[in-house]
């Protein structure tokens, strides 16, 4: 259940918001590439810069975001009460160990 969720809701979110962000960095550098070289207004040539930083952010958020779930799924499915690994086989039991 836990795959499925992580897998079909939660990645493509994630993914999605990850291109949004690399796309809005990109139209913010052609913004300011092209005023730049057109010799636009100061104001449009701030508007580009403006779209390049808040798109680099929402990137590392973004990767942020990816990181801490892959810790936080890697840690649920590293608990004994796990019952499925990663690839929907059965999670193989820590070994024992004698003498402790």
């Amino acid at each position: 259940m836990y795959i499925a969720i992580r897998n079909d809701v939660l990645m493509p979110i994630i993914y999605l918001a990850f291109a949004i962000a690399l796309l809005i960095f990109i139209w913010g550098m052609i913004g300011y590439l092209v005023n730049l070289r057109n010799g636009a207004t100061d104001d449009k040539q701030q508007a580009g810069k403006r779209h390049m930083i808040w798109g680099a952010i929402g990137v590392a958020i973004m990767i942020s975001v990816f990181g801490i779930m892959q810790f936080i799924w890697g840690t649920l499915m590293s608990l004994p009460a796990a019952t499925q690994g990663f690839n929907g086989q059965s999670a193989t039991p820590p070994p024992e160990i004698n003498g402790l």
